[in-house]
């Protein structure tokens, strides 16, 4: 029985080998390719393209049955070209069985394109698109075309490899092609993997899928485009490890006519961000949800964006609006973010953007006990542009001066600010304000002993005084100006025990501070236990000079000298020499002071 059916087995494939057979000699013959040549050319011209096939078509022989093309190419205008090497166009054997159910339907075709070329001249760029190394293999092409497999291999402007594989099914309605659908997509862009499935309706101009991107170097990525083309202007990032690990999971459905939602969960170096966008083509809107865990904008600091993280951060906001085209709506939630060092959470940003515009209509965040909030205005032209209005209620200084890494300075901050800024430099920001910060603390320096220390000389009193190893000032008041980054303090005052404190100065950009203070005391002590003031420094101006930088810890022995003009009018005649002897003990201290 075995043998009877195996025999049987052997004619069937007997048979079908000579039928196919038969069947090639009969097509061969009867059939020149050639003679469809003109044709084809004609029918690509009505799309302004020329095609050109160099050489004869031939046909494949046993074991393969099919047509192969050499040297074609096409072109259109100025604006592309492609040259093929060879075309491949192979008979599926085993979609013969097909015939008895499916008829010439069922049949299938396996085609190869090899050593392809395209070259692209856009007019947005003066570089041509040149993708050359092209391998293309087809397999399953039928009439139905509802199950092909499709695997390609490139090489982009001779540097970086193109390779994947994907399913395809395309649905055919009144003989023109309107639905695709890639239920299986691999592909490999030099560096970057892409995965995921699509479904494009062409004639509802609708498009859907989900499109994942895992651990995605690309830092590697953009070092490697620096090393091929040193002229575009890739940013260079201090921190090593910044955006070495970048994932992407992308669910749209998108209708170009009408409604599109847009999902996109994003983890940047273990920051996770989660974006929902919802545009209306008939509204001509669009609004955006991003709602991230953490962001470290000092991470992403450049050479261009060192001086100002937050500029960067400031054009980002704009680039839904400048993308968009129309009007459109952002709400931005961050439960962390850190910037120059500074500590912001629950931040949040609201705004309504016109194309290159967006009203900041709020922004508000935490900073350890207390907050800021505020609204402005963002231009984008060829520069960045922008007006904000910030207020701050309770903010401990701590958090945001670095002095207070090395002398622990405490104090709250309530201010109001105007500012204005163009470009992405903080050199370029304006603005002014004022500003009140209660309990004002230095821990760690007992800025009336050191006072009482400068006056000794003139008191003849041995400064044996022991107060608290603190500064505790009452509330400063003042009013701020900032130019080119700097910023200028116009009138300060405060008080510490019995001394009235003013103070004009300026911070530079650098931390670097140099103020003029002014002294004066209306009684005989510094405070209630403090040090005995001189009689000729009762009633009267003293001027101190202080400079040094805010990264170092503040001395008032070591940064603040008395106005030598104030020895000019203090000390007239022979009374140097009546106090000479008093000061022996302390001349160096005293060289200090006049010089």
């Amino acid at each position: 029985m075995i043998k009877k059916s195996l025999k049987f087995i052997a004619f069937i494939f007997g048979l079908f080998i000579t039928l196919t057979i038969a069947v090639t000699i009969v097509v061969k013959s009867m059939i020149n390719p050639n003679d469809y040549i003109d044709e084809l050319e004609r029918s690509l011209s009505t799309q302004n393209v020329d095609i050109t096939i160099e050489e004869d078509i031939s046909w494949l022989s046993l074991p393969s049955f099919g047509l192969k093309l050499n040297n074609v190419s096409l072109k259109r205008g100025n604006e592309l070209y492609s040259k093929i090497n060879e075309i491949t166009v192979r008979l599926n054997y085993l979609s013969l069985l097909n015939l008895p159910l499916s008829g010439l339907d069922g049949i299938q075709l396996n085609g190869l394109i090899r050593e392809g070329s395209i070259v692209i001249q856009s007019q947005f760029s003066d570089v041509p698109l040149k993708v050359s190394n092209i391998d293309i293999a087809v397999d399953g092409f039928s009439k139905g075309l509802d199950d092909l497999k499709v695997k390609f291999f490139a090489t982009l402007l001779d540097k970086f490899d193109i390779q994947g594989k994907m399913g395809l099914k395309i649905k055919s309605i009144t003989g023109t092609s309107q639905t695709i659908k890639i239920p299986e997509l691999e592909l490999g862009i030099d560096l970057l993997k892409i995965s995921g499935n699509l479904s494009l309706d062409f004639s509802e101009s609708s498009f859907e899928g989900m499109l994942n991107i895992n651990d995605f170097n690309l830092a590697a990525q953009l070092n490697k485009l620096r090393q091929f083309f040193p002229l575009l202007p890739i940013p260079s990032f201090k921190d090593k490890n910044a955006l070495t690990n970048v994932s992407l999971v992308s669910n749209f459905s998108t209708n170009l006519n009408e409604y599109s939602e847009y999902l996109h969960e994003i983890n940047i170096d273990n920051q996770k961000f989660k974006i929902e966008a919802e545009t209306d083509i008939n509204a001509g809107t669009m609004n955006n949800y991003i709602q991230g865990n953490a962001l470290n904008i000092d991470k992403y600091v450049t050479e261009e964006t060192e001086n100002s993280p937050l500029g960067a951060v400031f054009a980002s906001l704009l680039i839904p609006s400048y993308l968009w085209g129309q009007q459109s709506s952002s709400e931005i939630i961050i439960d962390k973010l850190v910037a120059n060092d500074v500590v912001f959470s629950n931040l949040f940003i609201a705004l309504e953007n016109s194309p290159n515009r967006a009203n900041l209509s709020s922004f508000s965040a935490d900073l350890k006990d207390g907050g800021i909030n505020g609204f402005g205005t963002l231009e984008l032209d060829n520069s960045l542009n922008f007006e904000l209005s910030a207020k701050t209620d309770n903010v401990s200084i701590a958090s945001l001066l670095p002095i207070s890494k090395t002398s622990n300075v405490n104090g709250k901050l309530f201010a109001n600010m105007e500012l204005r800024g163009s470009g992405y430099d903080i050199k370029s920001i304006r603005g002014s304000g004022s500003f009140v910060i209660n309990d004002f603390e230095i821990p760690t320096i007992d800025m009336e002993n050191e006072m009482c220390a400068i006056l000794t000389p003139f008191t003849g009193l041995g400064h044996t005084m022991s107060l608290a190893e603190k500064t505790v000032l009452e509330n400063l008041n003042g009013k701020i100006q900032l130019e080119k980054g700097n910023l200028f303090v116009r009138d300060l005052r405060t008080k510490l025990g019995n001394m009235d404190l003013k103070s004009r100065g300026e911070l530079k950009v650098n931390n670097n501070f140099q103020f003029d203070v002014t002294v004066r005391n209306n009684t005989e002590f510094t405070s209630e236990n403090g040090c005995k003031i001189p009689n000729i420094f009762i009633n009267r101006d003293i001027p101190i000079s202080c400079s040094g930088s805010l990264d170092q810890t503040f001395d008032v022995m070591n940064n603040c000298q008395l106005n030598p003009k104030i020895m000019e009018t203090a000390i007239k005649g022979k009374a140097l020499e009546k106090i000479y002897e008093k000061i022996n003990p302390n001349i160096d201290l005293f060289k200090r002071i006049i010089n």
